[in-house]
């Protein structure tokens, strides 16, 4: 939990029910808190519902996208943010949970060892988010500069032939 560890107490003892940064970040958070299982429940969930209703709304459209289908998947897309949302907390005292009792059963006669592991198992990262944020970019950058590159020798190319 790091720091925000009381914060997280004091939602889990008032039943808090919605999680703002679940529900801005998504599968960001899941990343930051280590919540890889669920980010892959997440990311299948959000992929089929999208690739199954998408497809649906535009085959029965005539093969012409409409502002009410537009509206339609976003709707459905908010529906899974809102999901998220409100079951975060909980997903995440589920996976505290867990953790504290695998740790409990492999240290069960060394009560330091194994606070000090709770606390490493209990702390966030944000490098994968961070670096799963940026990565599009880079490849991005990436294949535009090649494609620049690539474009650019067919122009000089043509302007030499021109020129000859």
């Amino acid at each position: 939990m790091g720091r925000r560890a009381e914060s997280y107490l004091q939602k889990w003892r008032e039943d808090n029910r919605w999680n703002w940064p679940a529900f801005l970040f998504g599968g960001y958070w899941l990343l930051y808190r280590g919540m890889y299982l669920y980010l892959l429940l997440y990311l299948v969930a959000s992929s089929l519902v999208m690739n199954i209703a998408g497809p649906l709304l535009f085959s029965n459209s005539g093969g012409t996208f409409s502002g009410g289908m537009v509206v339609t998947v976003l709707t459905v897309y908010l529906a899974i943010k809102i999901g998220l949302a409100i079951t975060a907390n909980r997903l995440y005292l589920h996976q505290a949970k867990r953790k504290i009792n695998v740790l409990y059963q492999r240290y069960p006669s060394d009560p330091v060892t194994r606070e000090d592991k709770i606390v490493l198992a209990g702390e966030t990262s944000l490098y994968i988010p961070i670096a799963l944020a940026v990565l599009p970019l880079l490849v991005a950058l990436v294949f535009g500069a090649f494609t620049y590159l690539h474009y650019y020798k067919q122009v000089q190319t043509e302007i030499e032939q021109l020129q000859e």
